[in-house]
């Protein structure tokens, strides 16, 4: 696939150019999901995710990873549901923590910087002002299609990496 985009919970965390989104940085559930990739030339720290997987019918207020992320930052994780952020062209990420932070955390390890010091330093979290209401559980195409009004159009092709009119792309019906 050109495009790949990695959900939990039925919320898009991450999207993007396939070379990009294997790469990094990561939104950390894409980055717990790659650390399962078995390799071939040498070993890789595994990230393992404690505790439950949330229910879908009822999901966790704020982000909704929040419950099982190894970079949680604190309240504003809790409270308050991340935007999808264009990080990089056609690369998006839903996290609070910054993408240069991101970019560290992944490549040197370590703890996130807490959401107020980022901020302090210029270097803020992406994240709303205001808390979000909880909401029933969508499906994805509904989700990026409430936030990208490009893939309103066509959520299967924007997915795939389709022409908006491409008739392959279409869902059967």
């Amino acid at each position: 696939s050109d495009r790949i985009a990695v959900l939990y919970l039925g919320r898009l965390m991450e999207l993007g150019p396939a070379g990009v989104v294997f790469d990094g940085p990561h939104h950390p559930y894409t980055e717990a999901l790659l650390s399962a990739v078995p390799t071939l030339g040498g070993e890789r720290e595994r990230i393992r995710l404690s505790g439950d997987v949330p229910s879908v019918a009822n999901p966790p207020s704020g982000c909704v990873f929040h419950t099982r992320c190894p970079r949680f930052l604190g309240d504003i994780c809790v409270t308050t549901e991340p935007p999808l952020g264009e990080v990089e062209p056609g690369h998006h990420i839903r996290c609070h923590i910054p993408i240069d932070e991101l970019r560290r955390l992944q490549k040197d390890g370590g703890e996130p910087v807490a959401a107020g010091a980022a901020a302090a330093a210029g270097d803020g979290p992406v994240a709303a002002t205001e808390p979000v209401r909880a909401e029933e559980p969508v499906a994805a195409s509904e989700t990026v299609a409430a936030e990208d009004p490009l893939v309103a159009e066509n959520p299967v092709a924007a997915v795939e990496g389709a022409a908006p009119d491409d008739d392959e792309a279409a869902p059967a019906e």
